[in-house]
Order: structure tokens, then C-alpha cells, then sequence
């Protein structure tokens, strides 16, 4: 995949969901219906930029990566899969990280509590 340019546009919601469906079809069955389960809501995201200077961008990666690798064990495990990772199932490396990925989340989410007040939301 390459990356876009300034000036392309953002794909349609018709092009997202029908890609999603082409690639739902080309997996394997066994993981046919877990990715069928799982809801995307994007309303708005911030500049690249902005989510850089905040660290976000990694922070999500990471958080990401957890909870992908998480559930890539219960899959092979025959399980259903669920967001719950055990504490005790995480090395301190992993624990260090998500404890900062957390803190950069919540500064980040406090930041811009003081921004848009929930007076703003409709």
C-alpha cells in the first residue's frame, strides 16, 4: 500500500465497507466471522501531526499490537476472542509500555476535555 498524497481524497464509506467485504471473503472460514464482528467507528481523526506530537500514533499502535497478538491466541486456541487481556498474561516490558500508553491516552483525552467541552457535543 502506498502512502497518500496531500491532495488525495479520503476513500467513500461505500469503497471502505466494500473493501472490507472483499477482504472478509478472501479469509480463511475459521476467521471469517470474528472479523465480521468487528465495529469501526472513525468520526474525525486529528491532523498526523498533531497525533505525533502527542505520541498517540504509538501509543495506539502498541495498545493495538497487545490486544491483536491477544486475540491471534485465542484464535489459535479455537476460543472466541474478546478485548480482555489478562494482566498476568503480559511480560513488564508489555506492562511498562501499556502503563505509558495509557498515561499518553488519558493526557491526550484530558487535553481535549479542555478543548471541546461536553457542552459542545450535540
Amino acid at each position: 500500500m502506498t502512502n497518500p498524497t496531500p491532495d488525495t481524497i479520503a476513500p467513500s464509506l461505500a469503497l471502505i465497507e466494500q473493501l472490507a467485504h472483499e477482504s472478509i471473503a478472501t479469509l480463511p472460514e475459521p476467521w471469517r466471522l470474528p472479523a465480521t464482528q468487528v465495529v469501526l467507528r472513525i468520526e474525525d481523526f486529528a491532523p498526523d501531526e498533531m497525533l505525533e506530537a502527542m505520541d498517540l500514533h504509538d501509543a495506539f499502535e502498541f495498545i493495538s499490537y497487545v490486544r491483536l497478538r491477544h486475540q491471534a491466541a485465542q484464535v489459535r486456541a479455537d476460543r472466541e476472542t474478546d478485548n480482555f487481556v489478562a494482566p498476568d498474561d503480559l511480560s513488564s516490558f508489555e506492562k511498562r509500555h501499556l502503563r505509558e500508553a495509557f498515561a499518553i491516552v488519558r493526557s491526550a483525552q484530558s487535553s481535549l476535555s479542555h478543548r471541546y467541552p461536553a457542552t459542545y457535543i450535540s
